[in-house]
């Protein structure tokens, strides 16, 4: 917007000249035209890669929260490793923490989230109270805060309590995976180290 002569809210600035600026925010359906909301942000993201270039400022918005979280989530790292290999000035935002941890030896890229305040005590297992502060920080944030927000929100506090415990139940359940199949890994490894003595 600077480039066209627009208010910039800094008492300074450093910009460079772009030549286009890309989007694939917010969700919307064409259910007359047989498009679900998913194939509509399928079809936005390919009409932004096909026009990003290393000049242009692309924003992406909840890539992949249409479909399975294992599509959605693989989906969002391709187009997120195809726009590094394209280096246009990006903000990708997701809620798939596990990309954080993919992409954080490469220098291309800064983790940020936005800041926010906790009013509670997290270790009593209720559900904290957050302010949002529209703030851009460093560093990945530390949770979704999805139930946070559906407290916001004004869901029933039975339903909260509901979603809490299936929550850590999952997490649990995933982390108890993840350890079984290092273990599994890590004995494998020490068996073929064995053999080749």
């Amino acid at each position: 917007m600077a480039q066209c002569g627009s208010y910039v809210p800094a008492a300074s600035a450093r910009l460079s000249i772009i030549d286009a600026i890309v989007t694939r925010m917010g969700a919307s359906d064409n259910l007359m035209a047989g498009e679900s909301t998913f194939m509509v942000e399928m079809r936005e993201t390919a009409e932004l890669l096909r026009g990003v270039t290393p000049r242009s400022l692309a924003i992406i918005d909840e890539l992949g929260r249409g479909t399975s979280t294992h599509d959605g989530a693989a989906i969002a790292f391709a187009v997120l490793d195809y726009l590094v290999q394209k280096r246009p000035l990006a903000f990708f935002v997701t809620h798939y923490a596990h990309l954080v941890d993919a992409f954080a030896a490469n220098t291309l890229i800064r983790s940020c989230h936005m800041a926010f305040l906790e009013q509670a005590d997290t270790s009593s297992g209720e559900i904290a109270d957050i302010t949002f502060l529209y703030k851009l920080v460093a560093g990945a944030s530390v949770d979704s805060f999805g139930l946070n927000v559906a407290r916001l929100a004004g869901l029933p506090e039975s339903l909260l309590r509901s979603a809490r415990a299936r929550a850590k139940w999952m997490r649990d359940e995933l982390d108890s995976k993840w350890a079984a199949k290092c273990a599994r890994q890590l004995q494998c490894a020490v068996a073929q180290a064995r053999l080749r003595k």
